[in-house]
């Protein structure tokens, strides 16, 4: 995937005039924290007896920031969602600089998004298949 004027994310440019949860990506992100986040617990649950408190604690500190980063994303489009609202954005014309920055700025919400989201869950799944076998 392109970042920059030639993103291929649809919809990018119209993600900060509705409400996040209607643009697609987003709800993909919100998806796949709910299954990261599910995938931390069961391992946290499963392995309480052969995983250190000091594990737990950094699993329960990675959800955290999952939990963060995700209200985080949802701060950035209200900030942005709210300059439409009160009129400070009217118009995009197509290709202009600001639906540019305003692509640029969705696209990247979603990437950082969906992939450490995406990371976490494999990585704890690892966790998973390692203490299975012991």
């Amino acid at each position: 995937m392109e970042v920059g004027p030639k993103l291929d994310v649809t919809g990018a440019a119209e993600f900060f005039r509705e409400s996040p949860f209607q643009w697609v990506y987003f709800v993909a992100d919100t998806a796949m924290l709910i299954l990261s986040t599910g995938v931390c617990v069961y391992v946290m649950i499963q392995y309480r007896n052969q995983l250190s408190s000091i594990t737990e604690i950094l699993v329960g500190a990675v959800i955290f920031g999952m939990l963060y980063l995700w209200r985080a994303a949802l701060r950035a489009h209200r900030q942005l969602h709210d300059l439409f609202q009160a009129g400070g954005i009217r118009d995009l014309d197509s290709g202009s600089a600001l639906e540019t920055a305003l692509k640029v700025a969705a696209s990247m919400i979603h990437l950082g998004l969906f992939y450490t989201f995406l990371l976490v869950g494999l990585l704890v799944m690892q966790f998973d298949r390692v203490l299975m076998r012991r």
